[in-house]
């Protein structure tokens, strides 16, 4: 979502530093601006503990960020935070209620994932961060960016624990970050027609089972 109404961050560390409103908050990415003269003073790096309130959240809500960006304005002072991947996915779906749900896979079975682009033939290995019925993220290696940073369309192959047949969709890269020390994709699906119906039900069934907490069984489970 690109501005969450009266969303409000504030730093419980230092209460003497004024709340401000969120500018945006997107695949955990948060923005928020300071009025200069009482900004406070963030190293680029350094790990935060945030609070937010408003926006129909039930109280105060703690997450958990690294800081990624900083910038000084005139009058302002930007911040841009990278929520933990837990607190980042549990606020977006809190804020923003009718966004599809997003899940992610079991630690202990992660999923691969195949990227490629229209013009080149060679894959790129990537790991599922998460994944809706709109679109999904993963995380690949700086040493394979390289590969996809020209392309914006890309063709995506990757098998869910529980389903028989590997599913091959289309998506559009919607934003790139560095996260620690991988980059991280996140990618809007685009599916449409009755080829897509299969892949479609496919997801929706992984994402109600982890949502629900139950979790697909994988094939050597089910066997």
């Amino acid at each position: 979502m690109d501005r969450p109404r009266d969303l409000k961050l504030l730093l419980p560390a230092d209460p003497a530093v004024p709340a401000v409103a969120v500018e945006s908050l997107a695949w955990g990415a948060l923005r928020a601006a300071y009025p200069l003269e009482v900004a406070p003073l963030l190293l680029i790096g350094q790990a935060v503990a945030l609070g937010l309130t408003g926006a129909g959240l039930d109280g105060l809500v703690r997450a958990r960020g690294v800081v990624t960006g900083r910038v000084d304005q005139p009058d302002r002072r930007v911040y841009d935070v990278q929520l933990d991947h837990a607190d980042g996915t549990a606020l977006d779906a809190a804020v923003n209620r009718r966004a599809a749900v997003r899940v992610t896979p079991d630690p202990g079975a992660p999923v691969l994932v195949r990227l490629r682009t229209d013009s080149d033939a060679q894959i790129v290995q990537a790991l599922l961060r998460d994944l809706s019925v709109g679109g999904l993220s993963v995380l690949i290696g700086h040493e394979q960016e390289w590969l996809l940073a020209p392309s914006t369309s890309l063709w995506i192959e990757l098998r869910l624990p529980g389903c028989a047949e590997e599913l091959s969709l289309r998506g559009r890269v919607v934003h790139r970050r560095l996260e620690r020390t991988a980059i991280h994709y996140g990618i809007e699906l685009q599916i449409a027609g009755s080829a897509a119906a299969g892949p479609l039900e496919a997801i929706r069934a992984f994402v109600a089972a982890r949502s629900s907490g139950r979790g697909p069984a994988s094939q050597s489970d089910a066997a």
